[in-house]
């Protein structure tokens, strides 16, 4: 065995009492006078006695208590204390485990977590310096903030038993103001969490208290105390402590489970408790004194910045000060006692009578003035949701909790749904922009979900579009007003107007999570009535995801439509007939106009995106359109509203594989070879129009493009324009072209005159 202690930053997974150790050597080790470090190696072989007499020892202590503590729990080595938590737990399985750890990062702490199932680690508000790091800690370890977003990622902080004074600490009144006991006990019970405390804080005790070498007896209660050796509820802080510990069970069994820290200024804090179904709340405002001299403090109560509560302020739960007395603290040589303090203390108060605040009405809130309001003083608040605000909560809870918008849904078509869901800026002529983050990537309603997404899961509240959304109702007009502006899109933006004009009733700082509940649930319907028309229902999460992009990648955009090839089309353009819809080649930049339709990409990307997602008529209508624009044998490799470039070898032997696919993958496929199409002014079949396609090949084909010069390419040198592509009859491999063509995907081409690539 050997003297335990603490070495600062020492790794507390390593055992710095092994034989590699040097930590006893270099007298690193900030050693404790009450306890040793016994020598358990590596496994039970390699002390049975010491490893038997201890599991007897926590066997008889789980037999006998229904929590235990693991002190100090950073120095016992992990091993070690698996095998004796399991044995404890062989014995009562519901066994509590609390653990003193200090790793300094929550990482290692949560693996002696993880490792020994500890239930809570025992954390400090005596660590905090100022009030603002008590309120820090308090939100660190108090609960989910209010208006939490529902699906999050589990904390990465394990969960805490939170002391305002641990039986080991000393008095915080060594560095604190007598009157900071009342305030930190009622900050600390309103927590969300576990929380504890000890009698010498409850007495006032200003010394440590050692729990070794303290030999005196705390006093014992008694309805009319008689002797120094007594005290009752008119003792110490008593009296509150019984309400704020019923409080704190009550508020944790009554689903109070949110929190709200609030830093009023430098010494006043505000925490809200919350419960997330019913949005009921009790408020705490607390006016700490961690100075230690009473003369210090001079600020009035009127430069507290007042409270602005968005509901029913019902009744003042309790407000109380602590007033120490004049008479000079002597310690008793028998019994621990402490400073003599009068506890001023009301509970169940109307507001009218409150020693300390004033409300002011309003029709969206009310606000809680402050006066008369000292260091030292606590005052809670009973709140209640406006009758607005219960309203609305009714009506989004049946929202979400129902199918109604599931017909208003299932109306809607994919190019319908590819306008609702994504539509980047080209395409749209601009996207929101949210304040402090930038411009969303789509018009619709993905650009929305890939930031929510994060958001949410790592409940980021503070985000700049949570702040935009408590802001004002701009993002929620912006969805509505987009969809009202279509016919195809209004029953739904009708819809989602009634359903925010609910979330618009709600207090602000809830807004964000029930906005996040209902866009989530919009979205979700889409996406998965379109993976329905897709058939894609079953088929996989990657599938599926891959399956949206046709979604993404299929719509309408001004000036990118194709010709139609046969007596189907949608609508006319100088007089001409046209398809609505195209294929984006790329977004954002080849999204519209004449960089939008391609016929290489097209392509290339036809039997992923429309055949397996079962999207066979735009499919035909794809081929069939490209077919009445053959020319020279070849597919356009860019296209506009019939205007196009044959400058490219590939496009039209991708295009005959999406053929090959059409046949192979749709159920009577091989009809599409007979289907008539117009091309040149002259009516063909398919097949016809292949076998031309194939035959100018194996022929030769040779020309110079139409309008060949700076009109079509700014930067193609003269030459550049020249087509000419040949079939080897030995290899069946094309080839042709010059090295200031862009005939292949390989096609980028130099711009630069300083560099000497232009045109090449």
């Amino acid at each position: 065995m050997a003297h335990n202690g603490w070495v600062m930053n020492d790794d507390p997974l390593r055992n710095f009492a092994d034989a590699d150790s040097n930590v006893y050597l270099r007298r690193e080790l900030i050693a404790w006078s009450d306890s040793i470090k016994l020598r358990y190696g590596t496994s039970y072989e390699a002390s049975p006695f010491l490893w038997a007499y201890m599991r007897q020892y926590v066997e008889l202590v789980a037999s006998i208590f229904h929590g235990i503590r693991l002190d100090n729990c950073h120095s016992t080595p992990l091993h070690v204390a698996e095998y004796l938590i399991d044995a404890a737990r062989a014995v009562r399985p519901e066994l509590l485990v609390v653990a003193e750890l200090f790793t300094n990062s929550d990482a290692k702490d949560n693996v002696f977590v993880n490792h020994l199932g500890i239930n809570v680690l025992i954390r400090e508000a005596q660590q905090a310096w100022n009030s603002h790091e008590q309120g820090r800690l308090l939100f660190r370890y108090g609960g989910k903030p209010v208006g939490a977003f529902e699906n999050t990622t589990p904390p990465a902080v394990a969960d805490a038993l939170f002391f305002d004074q641990t039986h080991d600490n000393p008095s915080p009144l060594e560095k604190r103001c007598v009157k900071d006991v009342l305030p930190t006990a009622a900050l600390v019970s309103f927590g969300a969490c576990a929380v504890g405390s000890n009698r010498g804080y409850d007495d006032i005790v200003p010394h440590h208290i050692h729990v070794v070498k303290e030999s005196r007896l705390y006093t014992s209660f008694s309805q009319n105390p008689k002797s120094a050796g007594e005290v009752n509820f008119d003792s110490g802080i008593f009296l509150a402590r019984r309400t704020l510990n019923k409080i704190h069970f009550k508020l944790g069994q009554g689903g109070y489970s949110e929190t709200y820290i609030d830093q009023l200024d430098d010494d006043v804090v505000s925490i809200t408790r919350s419960n997330p179904l019913t949005r009921e709340s009790m408020v705490l405002v607390a006016y700490t004194a961690f100075n230690s001299s009473l003369s210090e403090f001079k600020r009035a109560s009127y430069s507290i910045r007042a409270v602005e509560i968005q509901g029913e302020i019902q009744n003042i739960v309790f407000e109380g000060r602590l007033l120490p007395k004049e008479t000079k603290f002597e310690e008793n040589e028998t019994f621990l006692t402490g400073i003599e303090c009068n506890l001023e203390w009301q509970e169940d108060v109307s507001i009218d009578k409150s020693q300390f605040v004033n409300v002011l009405k309003g029709n969206r809130y009310n606000q809680i003035q402050f006066v008369n309001f000292q260091p030292g003083d606590v005052v809670a608040f009973r709140v209640r949701p406006f009758h607005s605000t219960i309203i609305a909560l009714q009506n989004l809870s049946s929202f979400l909790h129902s199918n109604d918008m599931l017909e208003t849904v299932s109306k809607l078509s994919l190019v319908t749904l590819n306008y609702i869901i994504f539509r980047c800026k080209e395409e749209e002529g601009g996207v929101y922009a949210i304040p402090n983050h930038g411009e969303l990537v789509y018009a619709g309603l993905q650009g929305i979900a890939s930031v929510l997404e994060t958001v949410s899961l790592n409940n980021e509240l503070g985000h700049p579009i949570c702040c935009n959304l408590r802001d004002g109702r701009w993002l929620m007009d912006y969805i509505v007003l987009r969809l009202l502006a279509r016919e195809d899109t209004k029953e739904l933006g009708e819809y989602i107007q009634k359903l925010f004009h609910n979330v618009a009733e709600l207090p602000n700082y809830l807004v964000p999570t029930y906005f996040e509940q209902c866009f989530r649930k919009v979205y979700n319907l889409c996406v998965t009535h379109a993976l329905s028309v897709m058939g894609c229902e079953r088929r996989g999460e990657f599938f599926n995801l891959l399956a949206i992009t046709s979604l993404q990648f299929m719509g309408i955009a001004e000036g990118g439509y194709l010709p139609a090839a046969g007596d189907e089309f949608s609508f006319i353009v100088d007089g001409n007939p046209f398809i609505a819809h195209s294929m984006a080649a790329g977004l954002p930049h080849f999204s519209t106009g004449y960089m939008r339709n391609w016929g290489r990409d097209t392509f290339i990307a036809l039997p992923g995106l429309l055949l397996l997602t079962r999207r066979y008529v735009e499919a035909k209508h794809y081929i069939l359109s490209y077919a009445s624009v053959l020319r020279h044998g070849l597919i356009p490799n860019l296209m506009n509203q019939g205007n196009c470039r044959y400058n490219c070898r590939d496009a039209t032997w991708w295009w005959l594989y999406s053929i090959v696919k059409y046949l192979e993958l749709v159920p009577d496929g091989s009809r599409i070879l007979d289907e008539r199409v117009k091309m040149s002014g002259q009516v063909y079949k398919l097949q016809d129009i292949i076998h031309l396609s194939i035959q100018t090949h194996f022929e030769g084909i040779k020309f110079r493009e139409e309008n060949a010069g700076t009109k079509i390419d700014a930067h193609m040198k003269d030459v550049g324009f020249d087509i000419e592509i040949h079939v080897d009859p030995t290899t069946g491999l094309i080839y042709g072209g010059n090295s200031f063509n862009c005939g292949t995907w390989m096609d980028k081409m130099g711009s630069s005159e300083g560099a000497g690539n232009r045109g090449l």
